[in-house]
């Protein structure tokens, strides 16, 4: 080997020593990116976490006025029947009443 043949071949070797150390660069750059996208990742994680947490509670508050309004919905209808009730319960006592004192009003 001359002195030639030398430095082309060292030149190659820095050429491509160069070119490794552009790659490793370019490698540590991705794996900064990619560790930066993990962090976000990990964060959406726990707030879609958060969220479905919220989503249950509103679920379950919305359950209980739910609830709530239909048996409010009902009260109404059972205060209509009660009253329902008495009236006929009267209307039915006055006809009895109205009866039983015409018997005693045809026998005395």
């Amino acid at each position: 080997m001359n002195d030639m043949e030398v430095i082309q071949r060292l030149t190659k070797v820095e050429e491509s020593a160069k070119s490794a150390h552009h790659r490793i660069d370019d490698i540590y750059n991705k794996h900064d990116e990619v560790h930066a996208l993990a962090l976000s990742v990990s964060k959406l994680a726990s707030s879609v976490e958060n969220l479905c947490k919220d989503v249950c509670k509103v679920t379950n508050d919305v359950c209980k006025v739910t609830d709530r309004l239909t048996e409010m919905e009902k009260r109404p209808g059972k205060k209509w029947d009660h009253l329902t009730s008495i009236i006929i319960t009267a209307i039915a006592s006055g006809i009895i009443g109205i009866i039983i004192t015409s018997i005693f009003m045809k026998i005395s």
